[in-house]
């Protein structure tokens, strides 16, 4: 059995440079909507909250790839 799970994201990097000391500062926007569709067998709370918590995830997952691209000397 299955539980469709639907996922759509956006992320947005702006450069933005600092004129008084010529740096550069990536600014990282993201966005995401998620919804579990309610399967047709029953499925209990506490499964349902698994669900909706192991979909959530994907951000930390994406973040910290991200770090690890951007900062690679830290990871």
């Amino acid at each position: 059995k299955r539980v469709r799970k639907d996922l759509s994201t956006a992320v947005v990097l702006t450069e933005n440079r600092r004129e008084t000391d010529n740096n550069v500062v990536v600014t990282m926007r993201r966005a995401a909507f998620y919804k579990i569709r309610q399967p047709d067998f029953p499925i209990s709370f506490c499964e349902f909250e698994n669900l909706r918590y192991a979909m959530a995830q994907w951000s930390d997952v994406m973040l910290k790839s991200m770090r690890g691209i951007l900062y690679p000397s830290r990871s």
